[in-house]
């Protein structure tokens, strides 16, 4: 709320409260966590924390609009309670919201340039999406897995890269919890979209687009296995770094990818 507070006297303000209302907060806590592996003497790493978070805010509004969808776990899409028009510029000003936080608070100019990279892919991969629900083409597994690993798979692994940078991580210890982000965000992604199969939601038609087919029992144990797989590769990567808490309490968060049930 301290970093949203500066924008009181903004007409985005209220708009912004509404948007990050709600959530998961997997990925600043993936960051927080990623830190604390590493060391117990780093930067505060809840700004850029926050800047993830936000981040993935300003993502989700825009492919609510792209969607065209009217409902998003539990809440009124912002697009819907406050306009299309309103929705784009408060997704402008929520991505130079996230470019002050990391400017002000960080020295290090890497942080920067791994939100950038980050950003490019998010955007590559939702381009991606697009076209392949325009064309109504028939995707092959790599294909969903690249779409899986740009659009929600590369915040996972930013957010714990900048982790390991901000805990000032060894080359090893940031390729390590990089991995971990990774494979635990392709996991996600794709428990995701089992869990939306499983409530007969959009997942539906865009898995069918994958397989060609209706889906069948074979592709969702394929799916399944799937999550089970990258979720252990995650926990794997991890081994090379020393044993501590927050190592651990990494390790029980690629377990809940699997586990969960929303």
């Amino acid at each position: 709320m301290e970093e949203l507070n500066r924008y009181k006297d903004s007409f985005f303000y209220k708009p912004l409260l509404y948007a990050v209302k709600g959530g998961k907060r997997i990925r600043p806590l993936i960051l927080v966590l990623s830190a604390k592996c590493v060391s117990d003497k780093h930067e505060n790493p809840y700004p850029a924390a926050v800047a993830v978070e936000l981040l993935h805010t300003e993502s989700l509004i825009h492919d609510d609009i792209i969607d065209k969808e009217t409902f998003r776990r539990g809440k009124t899409p912002f697009h819907v309670r406050y306009g299309e028009p309103a929705a784009i510029l408060s997704s402008d000003f929520t991505l130079a919201a996230v470019l002050d936080i990391l400017t002000r608070h960080y020295e290090n100019k890497q942080i920067l340039r791994e939100i950038v990279y980050s950003t490019l892919r998010m955007c590559e991969g939702e381009m991606m999406d697009v076209k392949i629900r325009s064309q109504g083409n028939t995707l092959n597994w790599e294909t969903y897995l690249n779409l899986v690993d740009k659009k929600t798979a590369s915040l996972f692994f930013t957010a714990a890269r900048i982790g390991a940078i901000i805990g000032g991580g060894k080359d090893f210890e940031i390729k390590a919890l990089s991995s971990f982000g990774r494979f635990l965000g392709i996991s996600y992604q794709i428990k995701d979209d089992l869990l939306d199969f499983e409530k007969g939601e959009k997942a539906l038609e865009f898995l069918e687009t994958l397989t060609g087919k209706s889906v069948d029992e074979k592709f969702l144990i394929k799916l399944k296995k799937s999550v089970e797989d990258y979720s252990r590769m995650a926990i794997e990567s991890l081994k090379p770094l020393k044993e501590s808490k927050a190592k651990k309490h990494l390790c029980n968060l690629a377990r809940f990818s699997v586990l969960r049930k929303f």
